[in-house]
């Protein structure tokens, strides 16, 4: 669900985010210009933190001013203060679950102002790629990093563009259909719609774009077949069947940043 906010006025009830949620702020009137002697707030909490992603920007120089402020208490330590024109294509990482932004202009010349989405994320288990970066993501033994949870097993995949990704599922191989691959068009797990799931064998070579700016892979390994509580030492006898067939399972994902303008394949 995303939660979509209004102005607040010096409000004391934030709004909260879910992690992977965003909602969209901007100027009264935009993209037309703002009123004069205007303040505004809007306040918000997360679990982790918050990635900021401007569309558009401008004010005017040194009068009128975006506030920014990262923690439990607004002060200047911990405060942003964007004014002018910025660079939109930055994104403003913010570590605090807490954050709070004030608006003000004055009388005098009024811009087109801001357009603003906000994202819950936890900015620590993104990896942040660049448009014509790229990435692969193999799997054709369990590592032993991959989570348990007693009948199965998974490990996941953040990921954090300003511009889209491409991506090629270019080859897939699962044994049960407990078994999958879940690709996020967004990071949140409660959206469905913007969720392709690959199970049993592909190998298409079918380029996804994917238009958000976060990508969430996901990989469950179903451990069918294995009575005994799942600890560390199962983890080489579950390599011996997958090399030997018994559960003949693999994935290998391209990964690509690119400036994403249309739906290629079957992506959502």
């Amino acid at each position: 669900m995303k939660v979509k906010c209004q102005v607040i006025f010096l409000s004391d009830f934030p709004v909260f985010l879910e992690d992977g949620n965003s909602t969209i702020i901007s100027t009264p009137n935009f993209p037309f210009n703002y009123p004069q002697n205007y303040n505004g707030e809007w306040k918000f909490v997360a679990t982790d933190g918050f990635l900021l992603n401007f569309t558009a920007f401008f004010l005017e120089h040194r009068f009128d001013f975006l506030y920014i402020w990262n923690g439990p208490h607004s002060n200047v330590t911990n405060q942003t203060a964007l004014t002018g024109m910025i660079d939109v294509s930055k994104v403003y990482v913010f570590e605090q679950p807490f954050l709070h932004l004030h608006f003000t202009s004055d009388e005098t010349i009024q811009e087109y102002g801001f357009r603003l989405e906000i994202t819950a994320a936890n900015t620590s288990s993104l990896d942040t790629l660049t448009v014509g970066e790229s990435i692969t993501i193999s799997f054709t033994a369990i590592p032993s990093f991959f989570h348990n949870d007693g009948s199965y097993i998974y490990e996941e995949w953040r990921f954090f563009s300003k511009t889209g990704f491409q991506v090629n599922v270019t080859a897939l191989n699962t044994s049960n259909s407990y078994t999958y691959l879940d690709i996020w068009n967004g990071m949140s797990q409660d959206q469905p719609d913007f969720v392709n799931r690959f199970k049993g064998l592909v190998d298409n070579g079918i380029n996804y774009a994917f238009d958000k700016p976060f990508l969430r892979i996901y990989f469950r390994l179903s451990l069918e077949g294995i009575s005994e509580d799942i600890g560390p030492w199962v983890l080489p006898y579950i390599d011996y069947y997958v090399h030997h067939g018994v559960w003949g399972y693999n994935f290998n994902v391209d990964i690509l940043v690119k400036n994403v303008t249309s739906i290629i394949g079957e992506s959502k």
